[in-house]
């Protein structure tokens, strides 16, 4: 159907080192942002506490563009399938797999409204299952490492004690919240221009196979001499199997003719036909969610030492992780929008050595605070970590720290963040981290319109 396809984006999730702009504040259920970059680690991060896009591939280790999303029935039993193989008798392989069942199969009647109205099955819609397998640490072991000496800075070398690590987990939405004034006004402005821009270019369209087959009459029929009338059978047939080859390459070469032209039309029609520039816009604005959200994912990981699932009996572990979140968010005005949000995460982990009395259970939770207006964004956040959240052995320590950021212009962002990694010794200067610097985005998680003087896309008043 129309031409314009709405960029997938991460909504207003924005993450700690670059906090929310006006009408772009963080829901509870997406991770998409990452902090910029080789900054991680430096500041106190409550993104570490919310629900992974892939909580699979989160327990094992590793990025999302790692990860393979078959969208058929077969594609995934496959996948699946090559996955755990792969995991269980093939050491040192890194795999992994994101299904959604509900999208395996196709829903062609099901509108953006009729999604907004049963915003309750958003928990069916929104479950995914993820599996990954990857070489890292034995998470049984303390991470003992080498170290090499780069004048006054040391970098860590691989770990000396690797495991086969395989996880299975899941996720989803259990409430999405509902869709901002400037989204709802951005999703009509966009179904308008589809349903104009589909009638206008079948119009056209229709004019141009006319003009074309005006201009290019088809071929008449090619007639090959019969066979005499005392032929035999054989004869007749091979006849009219000569009759319909030659007739089915004649009509095979008007119909590449054409279908090249029409090519060339369309390329020529879509050049002329530009999207609209608040259109563009407002597909950078839809996903935006306010009101209440919420999402929820567990995986389970087991691990074997040495690599081999042969020794899982041998120091192996097993355990899980559970995340929650939930927050609320607000945008105020039209003209000159603020918004503001509150968000809390919940972390539980647990593990076990097999054939021992070795467990432990943890709990690490978080709150984050985010407001902006205009091009400036302020963020203020706390989280309790408890022992081992950080690494093997690490203790628990309350951790938070605050965040400013600017928007110069698109795709440029300045922010200021500072934190401490352990508020109960905040007087101690090697708990604190300070950073100010200057990021240039090219990739989706910072969703806003092409730089102008609204930050938000509003065209129109918003319902």
């Amino acid at each position: 159907m129309g031409r314009l396809a709405a960029a997938v984006v991460c909504g207003p999730a924005l993450a700690f080192a670059s906090v929310a702009r006006a009408g772009c504040v963080e829901p509870a259920m997406t991770d998409c942002a990452s902090a910029p970059p080789g900054l991680e680690n430096l500041v106190p991060d409550l993104d570490i506490l919310k629900p992974p896009s892939s909580p699979a591939l989160a327990l094992v280790g590793g990025v999302p563009v790692d990860i393979e999303r078959p969208t058929t029935t077969t594609g995934a039993a496959a996948s699946l399938a090559t996955g755990i193989v792969h995991g269980l008798f093939v050491p040192g392989t890194t795999t992994a797999v994101e299904v959604t069942p509900y999208w395996l199969w196709p829903h062609p009647l099901l509108t953006s409204q009729d999604v907004e109205s049963t915003r309750g099955l958003s928990f069916l819609r929104d479950w995914s299952f993820s599996f990954a397998a990857a070489p890292g640490p034995d998470p049984a072991k303390p991470a003992v490492s080498s170290t090499t000496t780069l004048g006054s800075t040391t970098a860590p070398q691989m770990p000396s004690n690797p495991a086969a690590l395989m996880s299975l987990g899941a996720r989803t939405t259990i409430w999405p919240g509902r869709p901002s004034p400037p989204a709802r006004a951005c999703m009509a402005r966009i179904q308008e221009f589809m349903k104009g821009d589909v009638a206008l270019r079948n119009t056209d369209e229709a004019a141009f196979k006319a003009t074309w087959t005006k201009a290019n009459p088809h071929p008449r029929r090619v007639e090959l001499p019969q066979p005499p009338p005392d032929a035999d059978d054989a004869a007749f047939a091979k006849w009219n199997s000569d009759m319909a080859a030659v007739n089915d390459a004649v009509d095979k070469e008007y119909s590449t003719r054409y279908t090249t032209a029409l090519a060339g039309w369309e390329k020529d029609w879509l050049t002329a036909h530009g999207i609209p520039e608040d259109v563009a816009a407002c597909s950078k604005v839809i996903d935006h969610r306010v009101g209440f959200v919420a999402s929820i994912a567990g995986a389970a990981l087991i691990s074997a030492p040495g690599s081999d699932f042969s020794q899982f009996h041998r120091g192996g572990t097993v355990g899980g992780t559970g995340w929650f979140a939930a927050g609320y968010s607000w945008l105020i005005g039209t003209t000159s929008p603020w918004s503001l949000s509150g968000l809390g995460a919940l972390r539980v982990r647990y593990q076990k050595i097999v054939d021992t009395s070795t467990r432990f259970t943890a709990a690490d939770l978080g709150a984050r605070v985010v407001a902006a207006m205009g091009r400036w964004g302020f963020s203020i956040q706390a989280m309790r970590l408890s022992n081992g959240a950080t690494g093997f052995g690490t203790g628990a320590a309350w951790q938070g720290g605050a965040a400013i950021d600017y928007h110069l212009k698109s795709g440029y962002w300045i922010t200021a963040t500072a934190g401490s990694t352990d508020l109960s010794d905040i007087n101690s200067w090697s708990t604190l981290t300070a950073l100010v610097h200057l990021q240039y985005n090219v990739s989706r998680d910072r969703v806003i319109a092409a730089d102008s003087s609204a930050v938000v896309a509003t065209p129109g008043d918003a319902p």
